[in-house]
């Protein structure tokens, strides 16, 4: 329980670097009107620390378990997505070169939030059908922001979308892309099915 307790206040020690981190960088001027989080990893690990903080606070919370999956399952689409495409197709992520490639942040906001939900966080899942509609229901406020954010600035000459492989698209193929998302996300309902029979 101690060895349990310690690594949540190492990641969440870690998120919160990684957040600060990403929340002080400059943004070039095409994201300018965005914010910050217009990236899905920077609201993921913001909901992130709100979940590893209210386990360290207050664990016997009975919201715990649907917070963990959700989460986990919107920690496993950008841990999944981020490295398929810094891989195989690195230019649909923001060029290296705006922003520098620091190994130890890629660590800390694309891939220790998920290991540490699904190996060191050990929730049980909660039905499926509501794990992937509240899932869904995040991925649909995170998009209408971003569809908002591009449409009120349309006018400006250079706000685009935060992630490149969804500008010069139609609005039904970036719904298509958000459709990609949730079912990716949804996979991780079998991935903590998974490791609960290990």
């Amino acid at each position: 329980m101690a060895r349990q307790g310690l690594i949540s206040i190492l990641s969440l020690a870690l998120f919160i670097y990684g957040l600060t981190k990403c929340v002080t960088q400059p943004l070039p001027p095409h994201l300018i009107q965005g914010g910050h989080f217009q990236f899905l990893t920077n609201v993921l690990l913001a909901l992130t620390i709100l979940y590893v903080l209210q386990t360290i606070l207050t664990p016997t919370s009975r919201h715990l378990r649907t917070q963990h999956n959700v989460v986990a399952s919107l920690e496993f689409t950008v841990t999944v997505t981020y490295w398929t495409l810094f891989f195989l197709v690195p230019s649909w992520l923001n060029p290296a070169d705006e922003w520098g490639r620091d190994w130890m942040l890629d660590v800390a906001i694309h891939l220790w939030p998920f290991v540490y939900l699904v190996v060191f966080d050990n929730q049980d899942r909660i039905p499926p059908k509501k794990a992937w509609g509240l899932t869904g229901a995040v991925i649909v406020v995170y998009w209408c922001y971003l569809e908002r954010v591009v449409s009120v600035n349309a006018g400006d000459g250079v706000t685009r979308f935060a992630y490149p492989f969804l500008n010069d698209r139609t609005l039904t193929q970036r719904f298509g892309w958000m459709v990609l998302i949730w079912v990716v996300s949804c996979l991780n309902y079998y991935v903590i099915g998974l490791r609960n029979m290990l």
